[in-house]
C-alpha cells in the first residue's frame, strides 16, 4: 500500500518550484551521489535540527530554534548565524538553498570535495566551502 501525501490524497498538483519526490532527500547519504542540501518530506515543513557536512567528514549539528539571522548574497554565499556559532556557506546556485532554509525545510548541507566540485554542473547547487565558526562573547 502505498502513501499520499497531502497534495494527491486532496488532488492539489505541485506548487512552481517546489521540490518533486525525486528532489526530497530527509538524510545524508555519504555512499550516495553528491547533494549539496537536502529538504525534509514532512508535509508541514519545520525541521529542528540542519546537519552540516563537512568535506573530512565531520558533522555539526544545529539547532533551527537558535538560528536567529542569516545573510544570503548570492556572489558571496550564506551567512548562518546561530546563538553560539557562525557558518560560512560559500557556493554557487545557492538559491534555493537559501529559500528552503527560510522556512526550515533544509535536513543537511555538505561541503563538496574538490574532485565533486570539479565535476558539478549547471544547474546543480554546489557548496565549495564550509566554515564554522565558535562566536565571540561580547
Amino acid at each position: 500500500m502505498s502513501r499520499l501525501s497531502m497534495l494527491e490524497k486532496f488532488n492539489i498538483p505541485n506548487l512552481p518550484n517546489e521540490p518533486n519526490d525525486e528532489e526530497l532527500i530527509d538524510e545524508y547519504d555519504a555512499t550516495g551521489n553528491y547533494r549539496a542540501f537536502g529538504i525534509t518530506r514532512r508535509i508541514n515543513g519545520s525541521e529542528l535540527m540542519l546537519n552540516v557536512v563537512l568535506k573530512d567528514g565531520n558533522h555539526h549539528t544545529f539547532s533551527f530554534s537558535h538560528l536567529y539571522r542569516f545573510i544570503y548574497n548570492p556572489s558571496e554565499g550564506i551567512q548562518l548565524l546561530f546563538t553560539d556559532h557562525t557558518v560560512h556557506i560559500k557556493g554557487e546556485r545557492l538559491g534555493d538553498l537559501h529559500r528552503y532554509l527560510r522556512t526550515q525545510r533544509v535536513t543537511f548541507v555538505t561541503e563538496a570535495d574538490q574532485p565533486t566540485c570539479q565535476s558539478i554542473k549547471d544547474p546543480e547547487p554546489l557548496i565549495r566551502s564550509i566554515v564554522v565558526e565558535r562566536r565571540q562573547e561580547s
